[in-house]
């Protein structure tokens, strides 16, 4: 069991908005792209960026389908899936599903957090993390 301890982070957009975020790098064998991730336990799934999928050239799943996404202010619509590994938060999680979000950061959603431990501190603006270091 590993014991991490992350401060937050300024949100890119959000006015002096900090929240619990780290950076996380998504993998496709042996390309990858590194991006800020927020940690949001009101997420289902994980999301990347544009500049994700621009990065390493991702295409659709096509064994996958489209998925009904939407945010807490936005309408839903459609999005493609793409399979992808994503390392961080002490952990490796292999073969996630996940799609493009229009923010300017990533979201680290329940298919991710409900397989570590995460302890949120917030009058010391910090998370802690404990959980193995491989995870499928």
């Amino acid at each position: 069991m590993t014991t991490a301890i992350y401060p937050y982070v300024e949100m890119p957009g959000e006015d002096g908005n900090f929240a619990p975020a780290c950076y996380v790098t998504f993998r496709v064998g042996a390309a990858a792209s590194r991006e800020l991730a927020l940690l949001d336990s009101g997420a289902s799934h994980t999301t990347l960026t544009a500049k994700v999928v621009r990065d390493l050239a991702l295409q659709p799943d096509p064994t996958l389908p489209f998925v009904r996404v939407s945010g807490a202010v936005s309408e839903s619509e459609l999005a493609c899936q793409y399979i992808v590994d994503v390392e961080g938060v002490e952990s490796v999680f292999q073969r996630i599903k996940v799609h493009q979000t229009r923010r300017d950061y990533a979201i680290i959603g329940r298919d991710i957090l409900d397989r570590i431990v995460l302890h949120l501190d917030g009058p010391r603006h910090e998370f802690y993390v404990d959980t193995p270091a491989v995870m499928r």
